[in-house]
């Protein structure tokens, strides 16, 4: 699409998209526009200015899959008419349409001509940069489906056919399809989707019926589908593959000293080419490798970010380079490419603006901006100075003020010069599924911060964890590190800082053996630890640091670094994001009430702020969702930087009343029955619906109340482009986090609220309404994981004042231990530790 290739900024020249080439080059833009053409051309089930395509109102009507809020247009030469699905009355079959949970709503009319014109030039601007060399409908198949063999019915593993292609595991929250039409097998899956431990679900995958059989449609995604493949027959013939695919955020974090990797780089954001070694770089596209576009970095964060990579390469490549926020490449930070494996660490260039002369090859620099340094490597710009003048070595300067050796001999008067930042990286590297080096090379790039071992008076950045883990080997079980097996990745010396007392939130992949956790105190001595277990297998929680832990050990399996976690929680002496003016509400039942006035001590101590407690005690799910109980949360001043929803603690969960939005879902398979959302506009629900129907809609209602920040600016359309901003920015647009998977028991083991498989289908449906609306959940049964043998049972009669267990007051409610806990991991798995 074309808002995915590059963007007008107003400035005349092209800023980076999804796969564009820096600097206005014209290779990669030609092999985007290419695709781009092909799908443009094709007249069904195709994207046009971001909307599905179809010839016939009838081919759309029968898309019953379509997400919620899918746009789809039909062109002017159906000139039929049908009867609205959502709002009633005979309407035009042609024209734009939205998916509502009663069908497709028709918009406004469709503007075939623009459209068109808009198409026409698309495909023109293609032709003339370079020939199609494939046919247009199978230009998804080239780029996607780059290993031999197909998808097997029977487990999902990959079986070897060279009369086969499929493509690498896509990320399901961000891939979808718009068209497929694919030659297949019964025991071959064309659509396959896999759980994030990469099990396949077959509920929702599809093989064709017949040998030589077509898929022409893909099934539901489940909600619990976190990979997705394809597979086709060869040759491609006239098979179709037609990918919509959404701009994924790969770095999160800002310049305030966050880490901001989420581990490995390579396969989130990667594409078939590579970038050549020309001094501007130029796309090559070659499935033998992998290249990724533009991501971003933020050089000034606190001590520094370094990029480590593992790459294969050859001497054309440029394994990694960096570009300035004009996308020029940086070049004294170049990595060069050479034939094999290239590894290593880049220090992300921070930059600098500073004063200086020089004369021959030795620059004095006379002022330096606060904050800034100069560093051997660093490129040199200014008026009159020759481009590629590099720092070689220090004079009497050691990144201040003084002199510094450079590449090139020049004299150059005194003047402000610069050493440019980097705001973005790139990098490309051979493609595992073809080299088998590659796969030995790990193929892996992680953004981490410059120095492995903070100082010891500094606090680690609360956040991801993970990149500090880049040495081979693991922790025993009596926290030493006696060997380098590459099977493994720890950090290379314990990671230290104000740590005691923290929670390490983890997800890993471990074994029986080995540490996924050590803590050590101030001598060096184990004082706590996370044992493994299994051959390779997930362990997930969150484990408090000892009070006594003075720098402590992270572990896990190298592959399997998709689903690899390791956070830290906020540090209880920082600042928090939410200013102490600030507010974090809670909602939900009497676990988020004013009934236990330890919920708001321990929310305000580790957040900071002030806590509102906006729970109704007693209240069941459908009250909840109700107007008359969310008023309260809607009503506070000033509004709230966050929120939780923490439901289901007066609703059994019972089979059949909880429900799910997809047959493919695990409450689905389970038996319960698919239903819609319920309207926005829902004032009151009425008794008798599901369960997920409740809880979605309170997540809708937070939603349409907070996200508009535009429409809650006021904006009179009077204002300058500054007091827009202004108005804008002082709106505050919450942040929404689910509590989902709390157990609970009451009166004894037989009763509905204490079932183990009750709590699982509220859980379920709990996570589904947080994926399906893209909000902050914690998953309290995977990350606080309670032996509630330990606990009492809820009597029917609430004590509010004695704590009869461990973590529970009573078995239902949380105490003011269990309840520190949980904001702990607001704090830090949730993004408000500073």
């Amino acid at each position: 699409m074309l808002g995915e290739i590059a963007v007008d900024d107003g400035s005349g020249r092209l800023r980076a998209g999804d796969g564009v080439t820096p600097g206005g080059q014209v290779g990669a833009l030609v092999s985007d526009l290419v695709p781009l053409a092909a799908r443009l051309s094709l007249a069904e089930g195709t994207i046009t200015s971001g909307r599905l395509a179809y010839s016939l109102w009838s081919q759309l009507n029968a898309n019953t899959t379509a997400v919620y809020g899918t746009v789809a247009e039909v062109p002017i030469t159906d000139t039929g008419t049908h009867t609205d699905p959502v709002v009633g009355g005979v309407v035009n079959n042609s024209g734009v349409f939205k998916k509502e949970s009663a069908g497709w709503q028709r918009l406004y009319d469709v503007d075939a001509a623009a459209a068109g014109a808009a198409r026409d030039q698309a495909v023109a601007a293609a032709a003339t940069a370079q020939t199609a060399t494939a046919a247009v409908a199978t230009a998804g198949i080239g780029t996607y489906f780059t290993n031999s063999g197909y998808i097997s019915s029977s487990g999902g593993q990959v079986m070897a056919n060279a009369g086969w292609v499929c493509t690498d595991f896509l990320d399901a929250s961000l891939f979808f399809t718009a068209d497929i039409s694919l030659i297949g097998d019964p025991g071959a899956y064309s659509v396959a989707c896999f759980t994030e431990d990469w099990t396949v679900i077959p509920a929702g995958s599809v093989a064709a019926a017949a040998a030589g059989g077509v898929v022409t449609a893909a099934p539901a995604r489940p909600a619990d589908a976190a990979w997705v493949r394809y597979s086709a027959r060869t040759p491609v013939g006239a098979q179709r593959f037609i990918p919509t695919e959404k701009n994924p955020s790969y770095l999160r974090g800002a310049a305030n000293g966050d880490l901001l990797s989420d581990g490995n780089l390579f396969w989130g954001n990667t594409r078939r080419g590579y970038w050549t070694s020309a001094t501007a770089p130029v796309l090559n596209n070659d499935a033998n490798y992998r290249y990724s576009a533009p991501i971003r970095v933020y050089p000034g964060s606190v001590g520094g970010l370094k990029v480590d990579y593992d790459l294969w390469a050859a001497a054309a490549i440029s394994p990694l380079f960096f570009l300035d926020a004009n996308l020029n490449v940086i070049q004294s930070k170049r990595v060069a490419g050479a034939a094999g494996r290239v590894v290593g660490a880049v220090t992300v260039p921070p930059g600098a603006s500073f004063t200086a002369d020089i004369s021959g090859t030795t620059m004095n620099v006379t002022v330096m901006a606060a904050g800034q340094s100069l560093a051997i490597g660093d490129e040199i710009q200014g008026s009159g100075v020759t481009a590629g003048t590099i720092v070689t070595a220090y004079g009497t300067a050691t990144g201040a003020l003084g002199t510094y050796t450079i590449s090139i001999s020049q004299t150059v008067a005194s003047g402000p010069m610069t050493s440019p930042a980097a705001a973005f990286f790139q990098f490309s590297g051979g493609n595992p599924r073809v080299f088998s080096a590659a796969r030995a090379a790990g193929s892996r790039v992680v953004v981490s911060p410059a120095a492995v071992t903070p100082p010891a008076n500094t606090d680690l950045a609360s956040g991801n964890l993970t990149p500090y883990a880049t040495t081979f080997g693991f922790v025993t079980t009596a926290g030493t590190t006696p060997n380098s097996d590459s099977n493994w990745y720890r950090a290379s010396t314990p990671l230290r800082g104000a740590v005691a007392g923290r929670f390490v939130i983890y997800d890993a992949y471990a074994s029986t053996g080995m540490n996924v956790i050590t803590a050590y105190d101030a001598s060096g001595v184990v004082v706590g630890k996370v044992d493994g277990t299994g051959n390779y297998a997930r362990m997930r929680g969150a484990y408090q640091l000892p009070a006594n832990t003075a720098s402590f050990h992270i572990c896990y399996a190298r592959n399997y670094p998709a689903t690899v976690r390791y956070e830290i929680s906020l540090p209880f002496t920082a600042d928090a994001i939410i200013p102490p003016t600030g507010v974090f509400a809670t909602y939900g039942d009497s676990r988020s009430s004013s009934d236990y006035a330890f919920i708001k001590a321990a929310g305000e101590s580790r957040l900071g702020c002030t806590v509102s407690l906006q729970g109704k005690s007693g209240h069941t799910a459908q009250q909840l969702a109700s107007d008359a109980d969310l008023a309260s949360l809607f009503a506070l001043s000033p509004v709230p930087h966050g929120a939780w929803f923490y439901p289901g603690g007066n609703d059994t969960g019972g089979s059949g009343s909880v429900g799910t939005f997809s047959a493919g879902s695990i409450n689905g398979v389970g038996g319960e029955a698919v239903v819609s959302p319920l309207a926005v506009n829902t004032a009151t629900p009425e008794a008798g619906l599901k369960y997920i129907q409740y809880i979605d809609l309170v997540i809708q209602k937070m939603l349409a109340q907070w996200n508009n920040r535009r429409a809650r600016a006021n904006l009179t359309g009077s204002e300058t482009e500054a007091e827009r901003d202004a108005k804008m920015g002082a709106v505050i647009v919450p942040k929404i986090i689910m509590l989902c998977g709390d157990q609970q028991q009451r009166i004894d083991a037989a009763n509905a609220f204490s079932l183990p498989a009750n709590h699982e289908r509220k859980r379920q449906a709990e996570l589904e309404v947080a994926r399906f609306r893209r909000v902050e959940f914690i998953d309290l049964y995977a990350m606080l994981p309670t032996d509630m043998s330990l606990e009492p049972y809820y009597p029917g009669v609430t004590d509010k004042v004695n704590n009869l267990g461990n973590d529970f007051m009573d078995g239902l409610h949380r105490n003011r231990f269990g309840i520190d806990k949980v904001f702990c991991l607001v704090a830090g798995y949730a993004g408000y530790a500073a």
